[in-house]
């Protein structure tokens, strides 16, 4: 929630309201169904939304019912027709309460108006189920390629994923980030796969890497995507393996490293004048029983990194017979595209993209 100082008992009062009074209208309820199973359907046929979704199909195993399970479109439509309002009445009832919540406030507070909405909403606001952290699960997955036909749309999507055993906690961390950093996951067009595939040969509208990572627990997932035509499809492909083939065995340069690190920071810097940022890193730390000095720790190590261990790191991890790659577009046309993507602005789809697949 963002509001201004004078306006925060009020906003404060108004959530209090809507976490312990909710109307559930039927109307309303209605309306959320509906539209919920337009944008499902509606997105059914959309690239990204189909390689993401096979992606995630290849790339994990959790069981159906498991709160991460990796459903269809179709399945999520079959769950959504059989949800009532009476179950999301009771979902609620049973599951919702403060007993476990965690709450973080960034900005010129007042700190009696927080503490006063703390004690009256949260309380005594107990959930009638038991709170159980569910751990998230390393799959070792076997990597392959493969291909889906979406006839009649102009662009196409890539996805790749890598299945890495390693926490936020590991030695090599910092090393392995920074390693992602330069591959793909740092300043657009400074790091290697956005400047091979948009830059330098024109054949991307957007492309990039990026690496979750679980702070507590050994589970990272690393990925890479693209937007492209599809008539570049040989291409583009040949060029990823090129630029992770080139990382792994010749690994980056110290001026690589220096520029990218440098980078990284005055983004740090421009984060932390930011309140929803410092809010959500709040948020996770006292999650994961941390503080912000872990923030500055972290950075710390980052700096004093070397170009061997980054480059260790890199050969270490980028396991390629891990790596699932999904492509997903109208692949049926032969003549193969020699003429550059134009490079028109394309930040909207690269960040759209690249935020609907990191956390």
């Amino acid at each position: 929630m963002n509001t201004d100082k004078k306006n925060l008992a009020a906003a404060l009062a108004l959530l209090d309201d809507l976490l312990r009074n909710p109307k559930f209208d039927a109307a309303e309820f209605d309306k959320a169904v509906l539209d919920a199973k337009a944008s499902t359907e509606a997105n059914m046929s959309d690239p990204q939304t189909i390689v993401s979704e096979k992606l995630s199909k290849l790339t994990t195993n959790y069981p159906k019912g498991h709160p991460s399970y990796a459903s269809s479109s179709a399945e999520q439509l079959e769950e959504l027709a059989k949800t009532s309002l009476d179950d999301v009445k009771n979902f609620y009832k049973d599951f919702y309460g403060a007993n476990n919540s965690i709450s973080a406030f960034v900005g010129e507070l007042d700190k009696n108006t927080i503490t006063g909405f703390l004690n009256k909403t949260f309380g005594t606001w107990d959930s009638k189920m038991k709170f159980t952290a569910i751990a998230p699960k390393h799959f070792d997955v076997k990597g392959g390629t493969e291909a889906i036909n979406t006839p009649d749309k102009t662009n196409a999507v890539v996805l790749g994923n890598i299945n890495i055993n390693i926490s936020e906690t590991h030695k090599d961390y910092p090393a392995l980030f920074m390693a992602n950093e330069l591959l793909g996951g740092g300043a657009f067009l400074s790091s290697r796969i956005p400047k091979r595939l948009r830059e330098n040969e024109g054949m991307s509208y957007g492309a990039g890497t990026y690496m979750n990572t679980n702070y507590k627990y050994d589970v990272t997932n690393w990925g890479l995507y693209a937007i492209f035509n599809p008539l570049y499809k040989g291409r583009l492909d040949s060029a990823l393996h090129q630029e992770i083939d080139k990382a792994i065995a010749a690994g980056f340069t110290k001026d690589e490293l220096t520029k990218s690190v440098s980078a990284w920071i005055e983004g740090n810097k421009t984060s932390l004048g930011m309140n929803d940022f410092l809010a959500r890193q709040l948020r996770w730390y006292i999650r994961d029983g941390r503080d912000l000095t872990d923030f500055t720790n972290f950075e710390s190590r980052v700096k004093a990194l070397t170009t061997d261990a980054v480059n260790a790191a890199m050969e270490k991890y980028f396991d390629k017979s891990k790596l699932v790659v999904v492509y997903g577009g109208e692949f049926d046309k032969t003549k193969p595209a020699d003429k550059p993507a134009e490079k028109k602005d394309s930040k909207q789809k690269r960040c759209s993209i690249r935020q609907s697949l990191e956390y």
